[in-house]
């Protein structure tokens, strides 16, 4: 595993979050939340949809849809729910206001995980304020099969100069999982070109998304 941490230690009520835009949710959302349950022994994972997207996204639906189709997919998946945190402060999407005030909810002894993926990863130094966010949580690196890590020397002096002083945060753990050929993007041109979707949304999602005819007109 080189620097990065193997698996955490049992702690009572984790806080664990998966952030995305969800655009919309899909099933490989759902399967990689679950596998991250189920690889570090989280009872529960929290999908944390971004509010606005400060990286150039472009979001194709409201805020209030793109939430629904979220609490549509985890309804009978009794080890996810929807974290709404950055909705509600209506606000640009930075990882690191989101977790300060996460941690100004939750007690000093509640360790929060941060889940996120190799892209998100290997830039992490141009995050805002990301030398915080080691002070604030741990990181879970979500890696695909055959995907490479970069570890920025910025990053890498860092955390081994942080984690030397104070243990209880700034972990970072890698986690390799079974990704599904899923994408929002993919998704969308298939409504676009007025093909199923049934095989890569949660049905009440597919049904949703019919129902209110969304993305006929864009990808």
């Amino acid at each position: 595993m080189g620097i990065f941490e193997n698996k955490p230690p049992k702690a009572v009520s984790p806080k664990v979050l998966l952030g995305g835009t969800f655009d919309p949710v899909h099933r490989g959302h759902i399967l990689a939340a679950h596998q991250l349950a189920d690889r570090f022994g989280f009872a529960s994972v929290g999908l944390l949809p971004c509010y606005q997207p400060v990286h150039g996204k472009e979001k194709h639906v409201s805020v209030s849809q793109r939430v629904d189709m979220l609490e549509l997919a985890v309804a009978n998946e009794p080890k996810l729910s929807v974290d709404t945190s950055e909705i509600i402060r209506k606000e640009p999407s930075y990882s690191v206001d989101t977790l300060r005030a996460l941690r100004q909810k939750e007690s000093p002894k509640t360790p929060i995980y941060f889940a996120l993926g190799t892209d998100a990863f290997n830039h992490i130094t141009t995050w805002k304020d990301w030398e915080s966010i080691l002070t604030l949580c741990n990181l879970i690196v979500m890696t695909r099969p055959g995907s490479a890590l970069v570890w920025p020397d910025s990053l890498k002096k860092f955390h081994e100069e942080f984690n030397g002083s104070y243990r209880a945060l700034g972990k970072i753990y890698e986690f390799t999982f079974d990704a599904l050929s899923i994408s929002s993007t993919q998704i969308r041109m298939q409504l676009k070109l007025k093909r199923p979707i049934d095989q890569l949304v949660p049905e009440p999602v597919a049904d949703y998304i019919c129902r209110n005819r969304l993305y006929v007109n864009t990808l």
